[in-house]
């Protein structure tokens, strides 16, 4: 693994986990993302995807070398070389398939890869494996937060686009939007939240709704909302909590 580069090597690099997760089979992906020690330096970040077997030993069956390297070279899409721009939570797996968000790509939208067991991008989905996230457009900035994986394989991607809005889109399996959820595949909050992303989180309930929080922008009340599994607000489902004041958590 640490003779990929020599950079690597020289520990001129950082690291910063993403995600862990456990395939069906009991193999372990680890995602991380490295980036130069400065990070004034210009040089190439890093995605880096790697399989453990179920024991803990690595799994060379996984690109014949138990990991993936993601870079400019291997993607359609730059990789942007802030850090503050990566999610925390962004590994997915569906059917031993892994899923990864990564943001934003040349400055601006989110891309989706996704690829199969053996560490090849999965060709039937987006443009050989890769799809842009658009959340509110597809020439806005949009930064995505965390992706969730419904029981069907439909990709659920929440974040925000060029406004202080809560936006989650919804994938098909072949990374196509699905027109049946929301307006046109997307939900777009009603209510302008604080701090951008901030503490942003959303899950899925059992029965297929979705709840997520934001900050109200105007009332700094934190707010707990869920949707339907179409994608529309449940307009009797708002949850206000916490110290509604300048600061308050």
């Amino acid at each position: 693994f640490w003779d990929v580069s020599s950079d690597i090597i020289q520990q001129k690099y950082d690291f910063k986990n993403l995600g862990v997760k456990a395939q069906d089979d009991g193999k372990i992906l680890i995602l991380n993302y490295a980036s130069p020690s400065n990070q004034s330096d210009p040089g190439t970040r890093y995605l880096i995807l790697t399989r453990l077997n179920a024991d803990g030993t690595y799994d060379n069956t996984f690109n014949g070398t138990s990991f993936l390297i993601i870079h400019q070279s291997e993607a359609n899409y730059n990789i942007y070389s802030s850090q503050y721009y990566i999610p925390f939570n962004n590994l997915n797996v569906y059917n031993n398939q892994f899923i990864v968000a990564c943001n934003p790509v040349s400055e601006n939208n989110g891309l989706i890869l996704k690829g199969n067991s053996d560490a090849t991008f999965d060709a039937t989905f987006g443009n050989n494996g890769q799809k842009i996230i658009a959340l509110q457009g597809i020439n806005s900035n949009d930064i995505a937060k965390k992706t969730l994986i419904q029981a069907d394989g439909k990709i659920l991607v929440c974040g925000s686009g060029s406004g202080p809005y809560v936006s989650i889109v919804r994938y098909n399996n072949n990374g196509s939007i699905d027109n049946t959820f929301g307006n046109q595949g997307m939900y777009l909050s009603a209510t302008p939240f604080q701090q951008y992303l901030g503490n942003l989180d959303f899950g899925l309930q059992s029965d297929g709704k979705i709840i997520f929080n934001l900050k109200n922008q105007s009332s700094g009340a934190n707010e707990i909302i869920r949707l339907n599994a179409n994608g529309t607000s449940e307009s009797n489902f708002t949850t206000v909590f916490g110290f509604v004041s300048q600061g308050s958590y």
